[in-house]
C-alpha cells in the first residue's frame, strides 16, 4: 500500500512539473550613442562666461575593468568616449580641463 502511495504521489509530482513555464526577461534595448561631432548647444554662448573658480589637483580615470559597467550619473561607461566626473559639482556640469605640462 505504502508503495501505491508513494508512487501515486511521484506521478503527481512528476506532472506538475511539468506545467511550468519559462517566462525571458525583455532584452534591453541599448541606449542610441549621439554622433561624435555633435555640437552641444549654447556651448559657444558660455566663452566668456567664467566664473573663476580654478582648481588645481590630480585626475584619476576609470581602468578597463570599469568598461561597460555603470557609471556614478548611471550611465554606462565607455572607453572610447571623453567623460569625467567631479566629487562637489552637479551632473551635467560644463568644465574646461587642462593639462598643466603641455596647456591643452
Amino acid at each position: 500500500m505504502k508503495k501505491e502511495y508513494f508512487l501515486i504521489l511521484m506521478l503527481v509530482f512528476t506532472w506538475s512539473c511539468g506545467f511550468s513555464q519559462y517566462y525571458p526577461y525583455p532584452k534591453r534595448q541599448p541606449k542610441p550613442k549621439p554622433p561624435a561631432e555633435q555640437e552641444l548647444p549654447g556651448l559657444g554662448d558660455l566663452e566668456g562666461e567664467v566664473d573663476g573658480n580654478v582648481q588645481v589637483g590630480l585626475a584619476s580615470w576609470y581602468g578597463i575593468e570599469e568598461h561597460k559597467r555603470r557609471a556614478a550619473s548611471g550611465e554606462v561607461f565607455d572607453k572610447d568616449e571623453l567623460t569625467a566626473a567631479h566629487k562637489a559639482l552637479p551632473m551635467d556640469s560644463i568644465v574646461r580641463v587642462t593639462n598643466l605640462e603641455n596647456g591643452m
